[in-house]
């Protein structure tokens, strides 16, 4: 399984659960995800399939709650990576 599916079935599984741990779980796969990789455009990359195979995903179960906090938090690392890197 390659970083990018493993990454978006946790974050899946995690907003499913109806746990108080749904933002450490959502964090802690985005951070192994990053850590997976050397370069920003890789990390920047994966980032973004993670983000179009979560919101696939939600569209296909009905039972998947929102992804937008999923959303919110892939777009605020990526623009950190790149406002770092300028």
């Amino acid at each position: 399984m390659t970083p990018v599916d493993r990454c978006a079935r946790h974050i899946s599984e995690a907003l499913i659960s109806t746990t108080s741990s749904v933002v450490d779980g959502i964090v802690g796969a985005l951070d192994a995800l990053e850590a997976s990789y050397d370069t920003l455009s890789e990390r920047v990359t994966a980032l973004e399939a993670v983000l179009h195979i979560v919101k696939r995903r939600c569209r296909a179960r009905p039972d998947m709650p929102d992804p937008r906090s999923v959303i919110a938090s892939i777009d605020q690392r990526q623009n950190k990576m790149l406002l770092e890197q300028a």
